[in-house]
């Protein structure tokens, strides 16, 4: 059985993602869409999906997304991983202080500078944004040989 605070951190984030799907507009024929996609197989949130969808599903994919590095941080205590373990830390020094607003503003702003870029992933605009300059040089070069080693994004 899950500790108390960590699955009272889980239902929190099922019921935000919950309220914010229910209060999107078209959020019932979106939800139709997605029902037979398994979680293991999701395909990427790309520019395109972005700039398709309302600012309520646009806040509840990144409440979802910081909610699930939360929950990743407080599963480890607040222990660091090596890079080559997870991306978890290098998110959330990049997110210090940043609010959904700030998240959502930087990646419409950047779908506006670059229209011509709609597959490109709306998790690699907060990366180059947010995480990237945050970084240490040590950092850059963890992430860079896990990348190279297929640790980091699969197409």
């Amino acid at each position: 059985i899950m500790p108390t605070k960590k699955r009272s951190i889980l239902y929190i984030l099922v019921l935000a993602l919950g309220l914010g799907l229910a209060t999107s507009a078209g959020a019932e024929s979106r939800a139709d869409q997605v029902n037979d996609i398994k979680a293991d197989q999701t395909p990427a949130v790309r520019l395109s999906h972005w700039k398709s969808s309302s600012v309520a599903e646009q806040n509840s994919f990144l409440f979802g997304f910081v909610t699930m590095l939360g929950l990743e941080k407080e599963w480890r205590q607040g222990k660091e991983l090596p890079v080559k373990q997870s991306l978890a830390n290098c998110w959330i020094k990049g997110f210090n202080g940043v609010t959904i607003q700030q998240m959502r503003e930087a990646i419409d702003a950047y779908a506006a500078a670059h229209p011509e870029d709609t597959e490109r992933q709306v998790v690699e605009v907060l990366w180059i944004g947010f995480v990237q300059p945050k970084l240490s040089a040590q950092e850059r070069k963890d992430v860079a040989a896990a990348y190279k080693a297929g640790q980091g994004r699969k197409k």
